[in-house]
């Protein structure tokens, strides 16, 4: 049975159940009806928590080989969470809620500054794909999450929605995304921005509150100029590749994060959501998650906005 040491207060309950090591980790699922899929992350100063909720139906955590979690606390908060986080991710700061029957997935090579923050409630799902850039302060949510009603009839008018980030976004500093939120592969979110039930195209740029966009047909590259020489920066005015151009993106309803939500949003079964978003994560191709910009209308709330093509950037970038 469990050690009497691994119970103990979290979140103001004494009966949830608090793991700060890889071996308490790989105890407690062979000890109980939860599953562990792969390995058991390592922990650097890092809780996984199972609230006493969690009692009442298994919990699914599939985890790559090399995942360690880097401190922070990833809470199961009831039954059927489903939590994926895929390999590559050897420093991972997580400030995580999954309550029950939602599902949280994590591309690999994720890259968080500081704790990442997410609370996924109501049966709803937090995607993100792979390469993530995420910056200090950076909050995810699927639920408002209290009760709205219309005073004419009634109705609840805030369902909770899920939020997909693609592959390759960056998250700039305190920026926050509320539900119905989805993000194309390649995009930029600006620091302390407000994204609320947007659809963001890939290789776009937004920032403000509410955010809106103000370029489009731009990409980033991971590397950090904080210690930079001049020489360094001089060789930066260009880039060779064009692998972070998602030319021929689907548009939102077909990209592949999108498709696994509207699935995933139908299943309550935690076995078959995991399977769900094993296969899509496998499947490699660059524009499985990049979305199209919609076309232009009168009304879109970015006309007049500065936007800057790409290949005005590129002619810019020449001339230098």
């Amino acid at each position: 049975m469990l050690s009497s040491r691994k119970i103990c207060a979290s979140r103001g309950s004494p009966m949830d159940v608090t793991l700060k090591t890889t071996e308490e980790v790989e105890r407690f699922f062979r000890e109980t009806g939860n599953v562990l899929l792969g390995s058991a992350p390592k922990m650097r100063n890092a809780q996984i928590v199972f609230t006493e909720k969690t009692r009442e139906g298994a919990c699914i955590l599939c985890c790559g080989e090399d995942v360690t979690l880097t401190g922070g606390k990833l809470v199961f908060a009831g039954p059927g969470s489903v939590v994926y986080l895929a390999s590559g991710n050897t420093s991972l700061r997580l400030d995580a809620t999954v309550h029950a029957g939602c599902t949280f997935a994590l591309g690999s090579s994720t890259y968080t500054n500081g704790p990442l923050h997410l609370i996924v409630s109501e049966r709803r799902s937090v995607l993100i794909g792979d390469r993530g850039l995420f910056s200090f302060d950076v909050w995810i949510r699927t639920a408002d999450p209290h009760l709205v009603y219309r005073v004419e009839d009634s109705s609840r008018i805030n369902p909770s929605r899920d939020v997909v980030i693609g592959d390759h976004v960056w998250l700039g500093q305190s920026a926050m995304l509320l539900k119905g939120t989805v993000i194309g592969s390649g995009s930029i979110i600006g620091g302390a921005a407000v994204v609320a039930g947007k659809t963001i195209p890939s290789n776009t740029s937004w920032a403000g509150s509410p955010a809106r966009q103000i370029a489009r047909g731009v990409f980033f590259d991971g590397a950090c100029v904080h210690g930079w020489t001049a020489e360094q920066t001089a060789a930066s005015q260009t880039f060779a590749s064009d692998k972070w151009i998602y030319d021929n993106a689907p548009q939102c309803d077909q990209s592949g994060l999108v498709q696994l939500a509207n699935r995933l949003a139908g299943v309550t079964s935690a076995e078959e959501r995991i399977a769900f978003v094993q296969s899509t994560y496998l499947e490699k191709g660059k524009n499985r998650f990049a979305i199209a910009e919609a076309p232009p209308s009168s009304s879109s709330e970015n006309r007049g906005l500065p936007l800057r093509p790409l290949e005005f950037l590129r002619l810019r970038f020449r001339r230098r």
